[in-house]
């Protein structure tokens, strides 16, 4: 038996391209060519989604690096702090 596909819109109103996703431990971040990141929390059917940062310009498709717990990407711009 397949278990069901899940789809969810991230940052659908606000245009861009998703550049990539970082999985976290419990969360997942989407990239947007458009300088946005947004959140996907909890699990299905309670998921949440958040604007997590904005003027975050990823360098390319391609530079994302996930070694270990250790998540890193290649940008331009600053997440907002905390």
């Amino acid at each position: 038996m397949n278990p069901p596909r899940l789809f969810a819109q991230i940052g659908y109103k606000v245009g861009g391209r998703l550049m990539g996703m970082f999985p976290l431990t419990a969360d997942v971040l989407f990239i947007k060519s458009n300088g946005m990141v947004f959140r996907l929390r909890n699990e299905y059917p309670n998921w949440a989604i958040t604007e997590l940062g904005r003027n975050i310009h990823c360098v390319g498709r391609r530079l994302f690096a996930m070694s270990g717990r250790q998540r890193s990407f290649s940008a331009r711009g600053a997440f907002p702090r905390s």
